[in-house]
Formats: C-alpha cells, structure tokens, sequence
C-alpha cells in the first residue's frame, strides 16, 4: 500500500500476486495469485490491512489469472495468458469461459513444466495463437461501459469487444461484436472420441472423415481425434464403462465426440443399463441438454400440416439432476414398494435458465421469436414448483425475451398439434428425456435427431439414437 504515510506491506505470503480489484465500497480487494493459480478475497481493515482471506475461485488446466476487472454484481472478469482467455466468475464462484484462443499443445507443455517446476517465463512471451497474442489486462470502458479492452502481452494491436456488462451478467453470455477474432488460423481442436459399442462403432468413422474433410476446406483449424474405449462391451471386457483413461481424455479435450453406449445383454447386476454417457454428464457437470428439432427436405413429413415442414425449435434438457439425481440411488422396500428421488437445486436451474435465454437471444437475433418456455409440472410438485420460480426470476432479468410457462403434458400435446409455435423449450431431465425423443419423431426419427450436453468446461456431442442391435453389422446404417 503507497499512501501519504509512505509504503507498507498490507498482505504477504501469497502465491506471485498479480493484478487486483477493489470493489466499489471499498470494504475488499480481489487478489489474482498467477501461481496459486486462484482468486483471493480479502477484507480491507484499518490502515489497508488486508485480513479474512478467502479464496473465491481456483483454476484449473491452462489458466494461470492475471487480469481482473469487477462488476456491479461482485462477479469477477479473469484473463489468462498461455491459454488465451476470458473467464467468468459470478458470485457463486461459477466459472465460465467467454472468449478463448488456446492451442491445446501450447498448455500441455505448459502444464508438464508447471507441475515439474520448471514453468518458465517463455510460455508469457510466446503463443501458437495468431490473434489474442496471450491477452493479459482488461478494463471496461467507455461512456457508457460497453467495451472490454483487452491488453496483449504480445504484439501491437489492443482488440476490443463491444459487450454490454449488464447483458452478460443476466444471460450469461459472451463477449461480441468482433466474432472474426475469436479464433485464428492453424488452431488445433483435441477430440476425445468414444466410439461406444454396436452402431456406435460404425457411424463413427464415416464422423471423422466428414469433419476432417470440413476442417481441410476451411484452412482455418483441424482435429486430433484421440479414440479411447468405453460403453457395454467395455464394461464386459475390463469391469468398467468409463475407464480412468477414457475419462481422463475427456477432461484434457476441448470437445468429446460420442457414438452410442449400452447393450441389451450386458447389464449391471442390479438389472440397470450400462449408460456411460450419463456418467459423463455427471462427472464433467453437463447440465444442458440441448435438442435442436429441426425438419430437413426430401424427408417423409410427420405431420399432415404444411406448417410443420419448416419446424424449427430447440429443446433444452438439464441433465444432472431432477428425477434422473436417484440413479443407483433408488429404494425397494420388502419387494413391496420403490421410491426415486427428484432433485431440484437453485444452482444448476440458473445456469441452465440462463443457457437457454442466451440460446433464445442468439436465435432471435437470426430471425426466431425470441420466446423460452418453461415445462414443468408446477401445479401438482413443490419441486416444479420452485423450478419454475426459479425460472421467473431469470426471466425477469432478460427482459428482451418473452417467458412462458407451460404443463408437460400440454406440451406433449401441443408438439403433435402445433409444435410451428415452440422456439425454446427448457425442462427437468426426465420431461427432457421424453420430449426430446418426441422432437426426434417430429424430424422423421431418432437418426435424424443431434444432441449436446453442454456445462460450463465441457461439452458432448452425440447422435440422439441408441446402438441399434437389431442393424448393427448388417451395413443399413445412414452415417449422415
């Protein structure tokens, strides 16, 4: 601290502190510990003697803090240099990565020299990325706070982003306005592929060849496609569905491309299925299933309608708790009487209602209406209850979109008799299970139908359609 009483040291001990943040009433100061590689909080006492430290966020692969910016809600902006990124962190101590530029290679060697203490200045002072140069500082600028000047460790140009703080923080969404700098050239995308078992293994490899031929007639990324074995068979041939190894790849991935997982013969021996793809949701905390329904041309219509030819709408799923929280959690009493758990937490509903208003607000912007609703069952459970009031009071905060609530069984119907009318739809995991299964029939079949578990790090992307025993080797797969 530099005052008119002269220097003092106030806090000590810290892991190479970096750049910090007073909040606006002076009563903390936010620390970034580049080393430590976390965010301290401390409380400001007299004569700036920083006491009560508390760590508000801790980072993990790649990120190594540096820049900070507070907002009027206490949620901190984060830049890393080395993996070139802007994080979030809300006052939760949620974290989510709004603008990234990073070269998976880059933060292995990175990461391998960290953790053997040999981590040099040099990963500062190069990157692979052509664009963000290893962004350091950031500042919200501007009359009226709209732009976010990112400093460069690296190179002569300063980009700046035009956002509106306010929009980010009730929607969580992303820096924009120069989208061309999101990612440069020659970036390299790691993939953990998981194949999974029956027609899994064969719409897999036709996968990889397509999006290699995309990434070749772009000449602006590729993929490293890393396969590793998980599912049925794999759980029947080792004792394990998601082996360590298979694991551990998805959390070093930037994406994880999934086949289908599960067999009818191959069980666990309390007579559930083997569905490692459930286990991935939960462990990489995917909470957004999202369904897009979409009718594609020179496919048999569903529905007589002419309105339905053009069906457009997407279903979001959470899909880490609500009914699906008791799996393997599930009690029989005396083989007289079963009972499963619904799980319904403030948290994740948050993250999930705010994912779905930003998807509604990217869609509008492209020509939708601009309108989630809410499917719950609020009139009957205290659960559905509180998920919808929890989904109001999101709303309330993105006013530039419309909110509707809706019964599930209403909307069961209303998809058959007018689904022309849905543009975003969000609901509890089981309702999300079934309704996104009756999107797939309206797009002419599971085959045709995409899928994304998506969480605040991670993502997965899989084909909506199980293993199809009743096809698998007889080559009447459509790998499209």
């Amino acid at each position: 601290m530099l005052d008119r009483s002269g220097a003092r040291i106030v806090a000590d001990g810290l892991a190479y502190a970096n750049e910090f943040a007073l909040s606006e009433d002076e009563q903390y100061l936010y620390v970034n510990e580049t080393f430590g590689r976390r965010t301290s909080r401390f409380t400001v006492g007299t004569n700036a003697k920083l006491m009560n430290r508390t760590t508000v966020a801790e980072y993990g692969r790649g990120i190594f803090p540096d820049g900070i910016a507070l907002d009027e809600d206490r949620g901190l902006w984060i830049t890393s240099p080395v993996s070139n990124c802007v994080l979030h962190v809300d006052s939760r101590g949620r974290q989510t990565v709004v603008l990234h530029e990073f070269i998976s290679n880059h933060i292995d060697q990175a990461e391998d020299s960290f953790r053997n203490a040999k981590f040099s200045r040099a990963y500062f002072e190069t990157t692979p990325a052509n664009t963000l140069r290893n962004i350091s500082s950031l500042a919200f600028g501007g009359s009226d706070l709209r732009s976010a000047y990112l400093g460069s460790l690296l190179g002569d140009a300063v980009p700046k982003f035009e956002t509106d703080i306010a929009a980010f923080r009730l929607s969580a969404g992303t820096l924009t306005g120069s989208s061309e700098i999101y990612m440069s050239k020659n970036v390299k995308f790691r993939i953990a592929v998981l194949p999974g078992d029956g027609i899994g293994c064969e719409v897999m490899p036709p996968c990889l060849a397509l999006l290699d031929q995309l990434a070749r007639e772009s000449g602006e990324f590729s993929f490293d496609f890393q396969e590793h074995q998980a599912g049925a068979f794999a759980y029947k041939e080792t004792g394990s569905a998601l082996p360590a190894s298979a694991l551990a790849a998805a959390r070093n991935a930037d994406a994880i491309l999934l086949g289908a997982m599960g067999w009818p013969d191959i069980r666990y021996p309390d007579g559930t299925e083997i569905a490692p793809q459930l286990d991935l949701r939960f462990e990489l905390g995917l909470y957004a299933g999202v369904r897009p329904v979409r009718t594609f041309p020179n496919v048999r219509r569903i529905l007589a309608d002419d309105r339905a030819a053009n069906l457009d709408f997407v279903i979001i799923r959470e899909s880490t708790e609500g009914l699906f929280a008791s799996r393997g959690k599930g009690v029989v009493r005396d083989d007289q009487e079963a009972s499963d758990t619904m799980v319904i937490t403030r948290a994740v509903c948050e993250s999930l209602f705010d994912m779905a208003f930003a998807i509604a607000r990217e869609r509008k912007r492209r020509g939708s209406p601009g309108i989630v609703t809410c499917v719950d069952k609020a009139n009957v459970f205290a659960s559905f209850a509180f998920f919808r009031k929890i989904f109001l009071e999101r709303a309330a905060l993105n006013p530039d979109i419309e909110a509707r609530c809706a019964y599930v069984d209403a909307v069961a119907l209303y998809l058959v008799t007018k689904p022309w009318e849905f543009d975003v739809l969000v609901t509890e995991n089981m309702f999300g299970d079934i309704l996104s299964d009756l999107g797939a029939g309206l797009m002419g079949g599971m085959g045709f139908a995409p899928s994304a578990d998506i969480g605040d790090r991670y993502a997965v992307f899989q084909p909506c359609h199980g293993t199809a025993p009743d096809i698998t080797g007889t080559g009447k797969a459509n790998p499209i």
